[in-house]
């Protein structure tokens, strides 16, 4: 259960907390108000009694330096649990390892712990340590934050907030005249830091390609797969910084025909970075581009002539970096292939080598789709199908909306904000799609109910008198 792990936490907590007060000054001054002198306080670690037990134990009053005051001291005085800032226990999170940069390395969430300390500031005068206490006061209101690392391996800076608790003072004026005096003044500290576990090798487990596949058909042995579609991260700007040309002509946010020096090396179908902004090149004829601009979010700028025009290759997908933005690369085939029932090796049965690739016919045995003609039945089975993924995919997604909100509470990355934006956005609109879908099916029954109809009218043509007389012609014959 338990590993070897040291990552310095609670002592680099305990350095950090001691610099705050490293180099406090005091100034005594004469009746004219010039300055006398200018001491520098010192700082120590160790509990107030030590200091003062120096003073007891040396009653020889002829010394003339038993101890030097003004003086202040420092001690860890405990550690709890805080619950308040609890995250997700089975969360992780990667960062490249400063050690060669290349490794990445994962750990779990870290767990909030308050770490308390004490003050003591040791003075003869009062005076002095009232000049201590205000060069302290106004910088806690009650909190100080300082930005402490943490783990220097994933180099892990955290904001530390120093919280002020409370202030003591203690006065011993009482005693015989060889008693000495002494002020002590304790303030008490608590520091919300955490506490990481252990640190392991991710690159391994880190996920480069994702593929889905769509199975149709019946709930039988040995059912259909009909699309597959798969999909890999995918560089949104250049890392190698190879520069295959230069623009020959200024173009504005609205171009999408750009001019280069030389596009020999440029294909279609690829992808560019113009000084941070990604385009797609559609056509290439001669020196002239037609692209795609601002893609995978990347913002549309102008750009003078002579900018650098950078590829954006497979070389720039391997150098993605931890925290960047990428897209991603997809394909989708559709392949009819049949699974065996012994569940034979996948290779095989999904007649693929290394990547998915299209089905070839050539197996008597591989079964058709045959075009089916809409009826009622289709109908409502592929709205019971919609409507099940659609309840399937806002669950899901309300889910990740509350894994999401944690992780950017307890980290505060405008990334992980901006992820719980889309993520609401993506709930959304399945929600909406959720009532098309219902108008969608009122739509196609009120079509159906809908028939043709033939209505006879009868159409008179005469003057009124003409028609009167009829009436009156009408009338009579009905009363015979």
């Amino acid at each position: 259960m338990f590993e070897y792990f040291y990552h310095e936490i609670l002592r680099r907590t305990v350095i950090a907390f001691g610099s705050l007060f490293n180099e406090i000054e005091i100034k005594h001054k004469n009746n004219d108000g010039t300055v006398k002198s200018v001491i520098k306080v010192p700082l120590a670690y160790g509990p107030t009694q030590k200091f003062l037990a120096r003073l007891e134990q040396s009653p020889d009053l002829n010394k003339p330096v038993q101890i030097t005051l003004p003086r202040m001291s420092f001690e860890f005085t405990g550690l709890t649990y805080d619950s308040t800032r609890k995250a997700t226990t089975t969360q992780t999170f990667t960062a490249k390892s400063v050690e060669d940069g290349t490794e990445t390395k994962k750990t779990y969430l870290p767990v909030p712990y308050n770490m308390q300390f004490e003050l003591s500031i040791m003075s003869k005068l009062n005076d002095d340590a009232l000049q201590i206490i205000e060069q302290i006061l106004p910088y806690f209101q009650p909190a100080y934050t300082m930005t402490v690392e943490l783990v220097d391996i994933i180099n892990e800076k955290r904001d530390v907030p120093i919280v002020l608790e409370n202030i003591t003072m203690q006065d011993d004026y009482e005693g015989n005249f060889t008693t000495r005096r002494v002020l002590i003044y304790t303030l008490r500290f608590t520091a919300k830091t955490y506490l990481f576990g252990p640190t392991s090798s991710a690159t391994k487990d880190i996920i480069k390609k994702t593929t889905v596949s769509y199975i149709a058909g019946d709930t039988t042995n040995t059912p259909t797969r009909e699309v597959v579609y798969s999909a890999q991260p995918r560089a949104i700007q250049n890392y190698t910084g190879t520069i295959v040309t230069n623009l020959s002509k200024d173009i504005t946010t609205e171009d999408t025909l750009i001019t280069v020096n030389n596009a020999s090396s440029i294909l279609p179908n690829t992808y560019l970075d113009i000084e941070g902004e990604e385009v797609y090149v559609k056509l290439v004829s001669g020196n002239v581009l037609t692209v795609d601009r601002g893609r995978d979010g990347t913002t549309i700028t102008s750009h003078l002539a002579g900018s650098e025009v950078k590829s954006i290759t497979a070389a720039d997908n391997l150098l993605i970096e931890d925290g960047d933005d990428f897209g991603f690369s997809g394909s989708n085939f559709w392949c009819i292939m049949k699974m065996t029932k012994k569940f034979d090796d996948l290779n095989e049965a999904f007649n693929v080598t290394a990547d998915i690739v299209p089905a070839v016919n050539t197996d008597s045995s591989i079964e058709k789709i045959e075009k089916i003609a809409s009826t009622v039945d289709d109908i409502k089975k592929d709205y019971d199908y919609t409507r099940g993924n659609l309840y399937s995919l806002i669950e899901k997604g309300q889910e990740a909306i509350n894994g999401i909100l944690e992780l950017a509470q307890e980290s505060e990355m405008p990334r992980a904000y901006e992820v719980a934006g889309q993520l609401i956005k993506s709930v959304a609109d399945a929600t909406d799609k959720l009532m098309d879908l219902q108008k969608k099916l009122k739509d196609i029954e009120e079509d159906k109910q809908k028939g043709p109809t033939t209505v006879n009218n009868a159409l008179f043509v005469g003057s009124t008198a003409e028609l009167a007389k009829l009436l009156k012609q009408q009338t009579q014959n009905e009363d015979i």
